[in-house]
């Protein structure tokens, strides 16, 4: 049986909750799964690879992707209109990584920080993997 691709997201980054919402509204189907990067799950199966990065990851196929290389992953997962987003995957990943990480080192300070993570309605909770619960903190 083949695992559900799965997002690993900063559970405080207002800007990672936002996309996470966004690629909600915008999926074209339910087939990703999402958790954090702060919970037992992310520890459990990336924790070395995850150590000093800044990044969303994604997990597809047993495999890891981070920066914009999981960014750009996850266009295949939205709607027909949002396709044209896969173009920057010409871009040299030099430079697509430059401009993530410098927009993931700086999303606090542009942004925010959450003290907790959204609770997911009804209809998304069960591909909620993980949520962060109210009071945990740190600086991930």
């Amino acid at each position: 049986m083949k695992k559900p691709p799965i997002l690993y997201f900063d559970g405080h980054c207002v800007l990672c909750l936002g996309s996470v919402q966004w690629i909600l509204r915008e999926e074209r189907s339910s087939e990703l799964h999402f958790s954090h990067v702060q919970g037992d799950r992310a520890k459990r199966v990336f924790h070395e690879f995850l150590v000093g990065t800044d990044s969303l990851v994604l997990e597809e196929n047993e495999r890891f992707y981070i920066h914009s290389d999981a960014a750009l992953r996850l266009v295949k997962y939205l709607k027909w209109y949002w396709q044209w987003l896969r173009l920057f995957i010409l871009l040299p990943r030099f430079f697509r990584d430059a401009v993530y990480r410098f927009i993931a080192a700086n999303r606090y300070k542009f942004i925010g920080k959450y003290r907790s993570c959204m609770i997911p309605d009804s209809l998304d909770r069960s591909r909620f993997l993980e949520t962060v619960q109210k009071g945990q903190g740190g600086d991930h």
